[in-house]
């Protein structure tokens, strides 16, 4: 996702050549923004010095496809990838979708002018920006979906640091656009009770810890991070 804005920006410019488009034009990304959080509350959990015992993130559902054919060699000149294992990034274009590859030495998109099911025309992507599209043979292909990082989305995180004496370590994280917020790290302890469990609170998110050594940490979370 990240490595095809970059493939865009690196050869964007505007242009006025018959056959080609300008970068004004070129798509957007389709992908549906979602959060999700680690881990199930109420569940017995355990985790390892230096792992996340709580995180909350936004991402994003992102839709791809997989070639079921071959591409014609002179389109695929890469041979260190493997065009089965190949993901096709989805894209809004002129109203349609094309499909992407993160190639920055060969990059070129494919589309299905019929919508059944099999790539007919190619699009490549030059210092003039991106073509209109040749037909090629029928290239099958499937499309999948997979949950990848939001970018530019919030993510929370409760990272267990280990225990000195009596005083368990965790550190909280903020990131906004994939980068941690110095500003927003901050290293918390508590301590822990010698016949029950300890329960701790942190913002929204409440945890019962039942045990915790300098290895792992056994814990419930009661309520996780709320945004």
């Amino acid at each position: 996702m990240v490595k095809m804005k970059k493939v865009f920006l690196a050869i964007g410019m505007t242009v006025s050549l018959s056959g080609c488009i300008s970068m004004m034009d070129l798509p957007s990304e389709s992908s549906t923004k979602h959060v999700r959080s680690f881990p199930e509350e109420n569940l017995k959990t355990s985790a390892s010095i230096g792992s996340e015992i709580l995180f909350w993130e936004e991402y994003q559902l992102q839709k791809f496809a997989t070639l079921e054919g071959e591409l014609p060699t002179k389109i695929w000149k890469n041979k260190h990838k493997s065009q089965a294992n190949a993901k096709l990034i989805e894209l809004g274009f002129k109203g349609g979708k094309i499909y992407c590859n993160d190639d920055r030495y060969n990059p070129f998109c494919l589309s299905d002018s019929n919508g059944d099911g099999n790539f007919d025309i190619v699009h490549i992507i030059g210092m003039s920006g991106l073509t209109n599209g040749s037909k090629i043979s029928l290239v099958p292909y499937k499309i999948k979906t997979e949950a990848v990082k939001d970018s530019k989305g919030f993510r929370y995180e409760l990272v267990y640091s280990g225990v000195s004496g009596d005083v368990v370590r965790v550190m909280y994280r903020e990131y906004k656009d994939d980068m941690a917020r110095p500003a927003f790290t901050q290293e918390l302890t508590y301590t822990l009770q010698e016949k029950s469990s300890t329960k701790i609170k942190f913002k929204s998110a409440e945890i019962d810890i039942h045990s915790a050594g300098n290895n792992q940490i056994d814990y419930t979370v009661i309520k996780g991070f709320k945004y």
